[in-house]
């Protein structure tokens, strides 16, 4: 005869599921009611801090451009800039890929776009930030350390051969630039500067006339670049969602494709996982060719 204790046990369990079992009906009735709406596949990628590389952003967006089952792109930013060539080379890749797969694209802010950060944000359809995020910062600079004075107070020579009238500019160990490098530098940051500023007013539509009020390097709050047509409204998420759901005319609810992270093989050795099946079937393919030569008598000779 079972003892009263398991008996006890026993109702208490039975009495225990019997209360969970409706929320977790419900739950799961919820769960498979949300599983069978039909929905619409949009792009998310996220850009968060310097921006010191563009090749994954780039794979990235390649990806979910080419996809014919992904309708639109969302592109979350949350940086203060970064590097020119790689800021740069993501405003053109965006505009490229733009024209070729004809889907929209939308930024959305979290904190901070500026400098690069806002330069590959204009090249989106529409720029949407919370009223207090930090939008601008359009200009250029070029910033140097210069450790001269503090080798020769340890007592440390730099010696250098060069061959080149300009070819140790923004060399850190020499003496400051001479009126000729200080001016080519100059130069560049100018000529930086003036495409920056091309760049971003053929994408907002903005008169290069009146740089002097929109890309003097200043920042601003999101409600004061809207009203300088820097960004197009104030909002978060909700508010990109509805855009895109505009722009690509899609009726349904969206499901996020977000690019796949790295595999811990590329993290070690930094390659991505198309590239490792193809070093690998590149070794088998040599040490095939290498032993079938050897049992047939067969050698190269270069």
């Amino acid at each position: 005869m079972p003892k009263i204790s398991t008996i006890l046990s026993t109702l208490i369990a039975i009495m225990f599921f019997l209360s969970m079992a409706p929320p977790l009906i419900k739950t799961l009735q919820k769960n498979y009611e949300e599983a069978l709406k039909p929905k619409t596949k949009v792009g998310r990628i996220y850009i968060k801090g310097g921006i010191t590389e563009s090749q994954t952003y780039q794979k990235n967006l390649e990806t979910l451009f080419k996809d014919d089952s992904i309708k639109a792109i969302l592109l979350e930013i949350d940086s203060p800039g970064g590097t020119v060539g790689h800021s740069q080379a993501l405003f053109l890749e965006i505009l490229a890929l733009k024209k070729l797969y004809n889907k929209p694209i939308v930024t959305v802010v979290e904190n901070i776009c500026a400098s690069g950060g806002y330069y590959i944000a204009c090249a989106t359809d529409f720029i949407i930030a919370p009223p207090g995020a930090i939008i601008g910062s359009i200009g250029c600079y070029i910033g140097q350390f210069k450790y001269k004075e503090l080798m020769e107070f340890f007592k440390v020579h730099h010696k250098i051969n060069k061959s080149g009238k300009f070819k140790t500019i923004l060399n850190p160990y020499g003496d400051d630039e001479s009126y000729e490098e200080d001016a080519l530098i100059q130069h560049i940051s100018d000529e930086v500067y003036e495409q920056f500023v091309r760049d971003v007013a053929h994408a907002r539509g903005l008169i290069t006339k009146k740089r002097h009020e929109w890309a003097d390097g200043k920042i601003f709050t999101a409600k004061d670049a809207q009203r300088m047509s820097l960004i197009n409204k104030t909002g978060y998420l909700s508010e990109a969602v509805i855009k895109i759901k505009s722009l690509a005319n899609i009726e349904t609810d969206i499901e996020w494709v977000r690019p796949k992270k790295p595999s811990v093989f590329k993290k070690l050795i930094g390659i991505e996982d198309f590239e490792t099946q193809s070093y690998i079937h590149s070794f088998l393919e040599i040490v095939w060719t290498f032993f079938h030569a050897k049992t047939h008598g067969i050698e190269n000779n270069l």
